[in-house]
């Protein structure tokens, strides 16, 4: 899979002007849906590569060189602890995860990687790193910069997500 410029959208199909004026206001939502399907897709067609599945993929990365609680690790995800669990159970039968019990607290059941998981991980890094570059090849630096003011987006999503959870 390879993403070029030729790839790049029309902006007039948003009502957007070739100067960057705004023809009409286009559906937010419905943009950012589209945006999130579209990474989504290719994300998990991209990780088919690694043998793990999405998901798995941030888990690892957080993971990378320490051990967690399942608790810290649904905080740090941002998913319920019960979803990490589940998750967890199925990357040990795989042989990716290991659960220990922490030497302070026998209450905490801990999470870490092993050689296996390790070794996905880095497989993971190296599939995130080749998609980033194809985006960002494909959108140039001004799409680019354009595509970081969706920070802001994010932050109040983020911040409306937590009071649900």
């Amino acid at each position: 899979m390879s993403i070029s410029s030729e790839d790049a959208i029309k902006w007039d199909d948003f009502g957007v002007d070739q100067n960057g004026g705004r023809a009409a206001d286009p559906p937010l939502v419905p943009l950012l849906l589209s945006v999130a399907r579209s990474v989504r897709t290719l994300h998990e067609i991209i990780l088919r590569g690694t043998g793990i599945e999405r998901g798995q993929d941030e888990l690892l990365i957080v993971l990378k060189g320490r051990r967690l609680a399942v608790r810290d690790l649904a905080i740090e995800l941002g998913i319920r602890p019960s979803t990490v669990s589940k998750m967890i159970d199925r990357m040990a039968v795989n042989g990716y995860v290991v659960r220990s019990s922490n030497q302070f607290d026998e209450r905490l059941v801990m999470v870490g990687l092993t050689e296996k998981g390790r070794d996905a991980t880095l497989r993971v890094e190296a599939a995130h790193q080749a998609f980033e570059a194809e985006l960002r090849k494909a959108l140039g630096r001004e799409a680019e910069r354009d595509v970081l003011k969706l920070l802001s987006v994010d932050y109040v999503l983020e911040k409306r997500l937590r009071r649900h959870r």
